[in-house]
């Protein structure tokens, strides 16, 4: 949508979508269709977004700040009435009201301006509503571990289509190997799939074949494998908690303002949860599906589950023997996307060898990552202080080993590079909600003095090894200028499995 203000520009804007009234393809191409007021019409008469739909939208709205107008001034409204609607000519109406041309241009002038106003009146509710409804929408969902994606728009193409057919599919699955960005590509999703939502969407009865309203709501679930029993206990993980079909139920439940249903039987919970996602369409995101206690035993249950509501998995294990599930598998970046994701992180953490070197200098490090994005990360973290060819070298020996043992090669490396306050700062993060923490949470559980945490943040964040998200990303869950720390599973993986059992790298 154009920058728009409430300016000569978009008067004279107003005034030639006046004038394509009758002109169907042409007013539904005018630079006024994507006005948050003409897409939200849309949505809600159920257009579609094409010329013929968007310019029925424009209309509407037009005519509502018309309606508006007659309600301050009649004469002006009826002016604009027939010279457009009614396609009088200057001409007759001059004629009719005995007066000059001029003078009727000038009236017709000032009644543009004035359906001008009345129309950005209607873009400004427009827009507070739609930013109401896209906050309620992504209130549930982690903060992002990403500021750009890379090498993804052919596939988001696909999962938005996906998302968006009518007739399903009605379990989707985003698969690959650890560190592809399955996440952040569900996250992407999501946020994206808000932005899609009508605000009437949570409060109107869909109906099968119409289309534009979008999701009532949003769930976000992350299967986690291991929590630790106490938070000063960060040595000695402890107990095992699996996602399970009555925890996701409970999980699901709340998250959709629905309270009561936990305290329910199994099988009470399961009928509630099902009648109300069968009602309006939801959007449900599992992530890290692998990591529950039983991910096959729950496709069939979720599968009972949806239509017109929509789960999205994230997993490392492929679901394609079942055949309710839309299966996208994710790969490596290809050599072509992966230059541009190692000068965008060499200029974020400050390795300038990075972002200015050429492709040929950064294919050594495709070779040695197998264009795998997290392992990009890490690697020009490690460069932050180290020569990159010094990071390579000490990288070769682990070229052509499992992603497992690669990953491992890499963390221990980039651990052995930390400080001592960093990486108690580290050790401590499993402590934390799958989610992550805030600065009060990371206080509490590293026992570091304010200053030392400060410092090993940086460091952790300069490495790859932390995300922050800021207090934007989810602002219902954050006080002003807050951010959101978190780990990435595999590097809590490598915190659970490799330091904190206290095997050897």
């Amino acid at each position: 949508m154009a920058p728009w203000s409430l300016d000569d520009q978009f008067v004279k804007a107003v005034h030639t979508a006046l004038k394509q009234l009758r002109r169907e393809r042409e007013l539904g191409e005018h630079p006024l269709t994507r006005l948050t007021a003409v897409e939200e019409r849309r949505r809600q008469d159920g257009w579609p977004d094409m010329p013929l739909g968007r310019a029925a939208a424009l209309r509407g709205v037009l005519v509502a700040a018309r309606q508006d107008l007659a309600a301050q001034d009649d004469d002006a409204a009826t002016l604009l009435e027939r010279r457009f609607w009614q396609d009088k000519s200057v001409v007759r109406i001059a004629h009719e009201q005995h007066v000059a041309e001029s003078t009727l241009y000038a009236r017709q002038e000032q009644a543009i301006c004035m359906l001008a106003r009345g129309l950005w009146a209607l873009e400004q509710v427009a827009q507070e509503q739609a930013g109401a409804t896209r906050r309620h929408l992504i209130r549930n969902l982690p903060p992002p571990t990403y500021t750009r994606l890379f090498g993804f728009d052919e596939v988001f193409g696909r999962l938005c289509a996906a998302l968006t057919d009518q007739d399903g599919p009605w379990l989707v699955s985003i698969e690959g190997l650890g560190g592809l960005g399955k996440t952040a590509l569900a996250h992407r999703l999501a946020a994206w799939a808000a932005d899609q939502s009508h605000p009437l969407a949570g409060s109107l009865q869909f109906r099968s074949g119409q289309a534009g309203y979008g999701f009532a709501d949003i769930a976000w679930e992350t299967a986690q494998q291991q929590r630790l029993a106490t938070w000063n206990e960060i040595e000695r993980p402890r107990v095992r908690l699996f996602l399970t079909f009555e925890s996701l139920l409970d999980s699901i439940a709340v998250q959709l303002g629905y309270a009561e249903i936990p305290r329910q039987p199994l099988a009470r919970k399961q009928a509630l949860l099902q009648t109300i996602l069968k009602e309006r369409p939801y959007l449900v995101v599992v992530d890290n599906l692998e990591t529950a206690a039983d991910p096959h035993a729950l496709i069939p249950q979720l599968w009972e589950m949806a239509n017109p509501s929509r789960f999205l998995l994230t997993t490392r294990y492929s679901l394609g023997d079942h055949p309710g599930v839309s299966c996208l598998t994710l790969n490596e970046l290809s050599e072509a996307d992966s230059p541009a994701l190692m000068r965008y992180e060499g200029k974020e953490r400050g390795v300038t060898a990075i972002a200015g070197a050429d492709d040929a200098a950064l294919r050594a490090i495709y070779t040695v990552t197998g264009g795998n994005p997290l392992a990009i990360k890490l690697v020009i973290g490690q460069a932050r202080g180290l020569p990159i060819e010094r990071v390579l070298a000490g990288l070769q020996g682990a070229v052509g080993q499992c992603y497992e043992d690669l990953y491992r090669y890499i963390y221990w490396r980039s651990w052995e590079l930390l400080s001592d306050s960093a990486q108690q700062t580290l050790l401590a993060m499993p402590a934390l909600a799958a989610s992550g923490g805030y600065w009060e949470n990371l206080l509490a559980v590293c026992g570091l003095p304010p200053d030392d945490l400060e410092r090993a943040i940086q460091e952790l964040l300069g490495m790859s090894l932390l995300t922050a998200a800021g207090a934007d990303a989810v602002p219902e869950r954050s006080r002003a200028g807050e951010r959101c720390y978190a780990i990435h599973q595999l590097t809590y993986n490598f915190l659970m499995s490799d330091l904190l059992t206290g095997e050897a790298g």
